[in-house]
């Protein structure tokens, strides 16, 4: 990983750069495709016998029933679970009915304008960071012909895709060969989320369910990573009850 700031003429200073001294090969980051992690995540799960997915959208509620938790669906069977897991993300309407009064929410008054580059194939295994005025403008390598932007703002009133445009393309060429934007550009806001109650009997909350954090250095996914090991520390400790 590389730190630049922005000098004059769309021309950038490198200011630090993270690397393993000792062994130069060893990664110290990983840049992994989303939909490839859910789909492989999916097709283990559903080898097992123990566990359901059920999308949001089929389920209006979780009640008790005795020792067990049961979901109440729209319009099929009550069924029972040992443990429940929402997975449903910040904006579940499960996770505010359960959960809502205590939580800890604060917006960062950015947004964070994401697209894909292609470019000439080259060794891409430098993941960068540009800061510069209140701006992250991060380019994180997906393969050898292929990056991934993520560029944090200030909120505007309105998004001007043209001007977007054409200042991504003025900072990839500073870094890549023949760099082009192949995918729409998507804008989401940026907040803060910590619930102060991790679960409440047999129900969890999961990922952006339970905390949400700013995408630098991609600490939401790290989080989540650090979270399912120590779920499975748990379960194994505990499966026997």
């Amino acid at each position: 990983m590389k730190l630049y700031t922005e000098s004059k003429e769309n021309k950038f200073n490198e200011k630090f750069q993270i690397k393993k001294e000792k062994n130069p090969n060893e990664k110290i980051l990983y840049m992994i495709n989303n939909n490839q992690v859910i789909k492989n995540l999916l097709k283990k799960i559903k080898k097992e016998k123990l566990i359901n997915i059920i999308s949001k959208k089929n389920v209006s509620k979780i009640v008790s029933r005795g020792l067990l938790k049961s979901l109440k669906f729209n319009n099929i069977d009550k069924s029972k679970y040992n443990l429940i897991i929402d997975c449903a993300g910040n904006n579940s309407r499960l996770s505010r009915s359960n959960f809502e009064s205590e939580v800890y929410k604060r917006s960062y008054e950015e947004v964070a304008v994401t697209t894909i580059v292609q470019h000439n194939k080259s060794k891409n295994d430098t993941a960068r960071q540009i800061f510069l005025d209140n701006e992250i403008f991060a380019l994180l390598p997906i393969s050898n012909t292929k990056t991934s932007i993520v560029w944090s703002i200030k909120k505007q009133k309105k998004i001007n895709e043209i001007v977007f445009r054409k200042k991504i393309n003025s900072y990839i060429n500073f870094f890549l060969d023949n760099a082009k934007i192949i995918s729409r550009i998507e804008c989401r806001n940026l907040n803060l989320l910590i619930r102060k109650k991790y679960y409440e009997d047999r129900v969890l909350l999961f990922g952006d369910a339970l905390h949400l954090a700013h995408p630098l250095a991609g600490q939401g996914f790290n989080m989540i990573l650090r979270d399912l090991i120590d779920l499975e520390k748990i379960i194994k400790n505990k499966i026997y009850l």
